[in-house]
């Protein structure tokens, strides 16, 4: 009687022993971004760049759901920024602005294959030329930074399984995280440009005056032809200095007759950057 007791506690034992060891096992592996484009240090603003494979590690012939096949039955995988490398279970809540455990934007994976024991699933994006020069072709996936974030250490974090849909062997390897660190971007100020010398103002003012009292509506008193306009060099083309195409020299004539008054105002000593040869 006690050896039939002991044999039936024994399989029965074995049975759950069995079941237990037959369930899959998740966990995933994360690759960061290459130090050819600054490795883990980014700033803020920047495309958080990784790739991962999510695993089957269990030994049994037990397969691991995915969403292709069982649809909500299947595991997922969510990608978290976080300030530590603890992230509570469940789905991840995505937002555009910083909070902690945050879910970015298209970081939930929900396509996803059944893994028998020792298969995986590697997540990736297409092949994009980065860095340079010269670029190289990477295949990670580019997740947006959240608004709102300040410089430090944050943990960029993959979670297999977050909503524990598929009962494993092992639920405490379902995370893997990946240190970074966030630099302020430093903000360009232009450089102040000194003032012209003098001598150089004088010089394009006698220059302008010159060319008004040698133009042929000076001379002659006629209407000036649209050829005969003197021409100044602004952004690199010629154009006719008039009040609406020159902001170093301002031309007055009316537009009825030429008045022998016809005079040049310079603008301002500090816009005569660039004045070239009238033509």
């Amino acid at each position: 009687m006690k050896i039939g007791l002991c044999a039936l506690v024994f399989a029965g034992a074995m049975a759950l022993a069995g079941s237990a060891f037959a369930e899959p096992d998740l966990t995933s592996e994360m690759y960061g971004r290459s130090d050819f484009l600054g490795g883990d240090i980014y700033t803020i603003g920047d495309e958080i760049l990784i790739s991962f494979k999510v695993m089957n590690r269990a030994t049994a012939t037990s397969d691991a759901p995915g969403t292709l096949s069982a649809d909500t039955a299947g595991w997922m995988a969510d990608v978290v920024l976080s300030t530590d490398a603890r992230v509570p279970r469940g789905f991840a809540t995505y937002s555009p602005a910083w909070r902690e455990d945050v879910l970015l934007r298209g970081g939930r994976m929900s396509r996803t294959n059944d893994l028998r024991p020792g298969a995986e699933q590697m997540f990736n994006g297409p092949n994009v030329m980065r860095g340079g020069p010269p670029p190289r072709p990477y295949d990670y996936l580019a997740f947006p930074m959240p608004t709102g974030l300040r410089a430090g250490a944050y943990h960029v974090c993959v979670v297999s399984d977050p909503a524990n849909v598929v009962p494993e062997l092992n639920e405490r390897d379902n995370t893997t995280c990946m240190a970074i660190t966030i630099r302020a971007r430093l903000s360009r100020f232009p450089l102040p440009r000194p003032p012209l010398p003098r001598r150089h103002v004088r010089r394009h003012r006698a220059r302008a005056e010159r060319r008004i009292e040698e133009h042929p509506c000076r001379r002659h008193g006629g209407p000036p032809e649209a050829a005969s306009l003197p021409r100044v060099c602004v952004g690199g083309k010629a154009r006719a200095t008039n009040p609406l195409h020159s902001r170093r020299i301002a031309l007055f004539a009316p537009a009825i007759a030429c008045r022998r008054s016809v005079r040049a105002v310079v603008v301002s000593d500090a816009a005569h950057r660039s004045t070239s040869r009238g033509r």
